[in-house]
């Protein structure tokens, strides 16, 4: 799982730099919204009574918060445009044949295999073939799938388990976007 650790910290690490640029577009935006709005305000209590005012002050008030909501839900978005670029980036660049997706992929095949029986196949890139056979000697089928990495192994019964790349990262996505949340702060 350091493979995967490797692989959070690069991604956290990305993340916090386009996160600090779109935090300071996203306060400009804020900053010029909130302005907007005060100006509004002001033309407004010039020309109206008491009563005006007070509708006035309570639009304002509706305003800005539906600012600060609309400011709030694009740095939400960049967040998430952020945390999926860095994962595709990351997967992009997998080292297939490097030390620490071997010992990921033998932490996969650990973890996993014992909860297989009868004639299991396992699924895999066809970058890691070889490596697959290798770390599952004969205990298993290889065969080669649509994977960007990691394994899907299936036993005669049909039930399979996922433990592909994509399938780990997605369950570490919320993880890593907590993560992200934590350093916007």
């Amino acid at each position: 799982m350091k493979g995967i650790e490797k692989i959070k910290k690069k991604i956290m690490a990305d993340a916090s730099k386009e996160a600090s640029s779109a935090r300071a577009a996203a306060r400009k935006e804020a900053k010029g919204l909130q302005q907007k709005h005060k100006t509004q305000h002001d033309e407004y209590k010039e020309h109206f009574n008491e009563r005006t005012k007070a509708l006035v002050a309570s639009l304002q008030q509706k305003s800005l918060a539906q600012a600060r909501l609309d400011v709030k839900k694009s740095i939400l978005q960049k967040r998430e445009e952020i945390i999926d670029e860095n994962i595709a980036t990351v997967v992009d660049k997998l080292d297939h044949g490097s030390k620490n997706y071997e010992r990921f992929l033998k932490s996969m095949i650990d973890a996993n295999l014992a909860h297989l029986s009868g004639n299991i196949t396992v699924h895999c890139s066809k970058d890691d073939v070889s490596l697959a056979k290798q770390l599952l000697a004969d205990k298993a089928t290889v065969k080669e799938a649509d994977l960007t990495g990691g394994l899907v192994f299936e036993d005669a019964s049909g039930k399979r388990v996922d433990a592909s790349l994509s399938a780990v990262l997605e369950a570490k996505k919320d993880t890593i976007r907590q993560e992200v949340a934590a350093l916007l702060q």
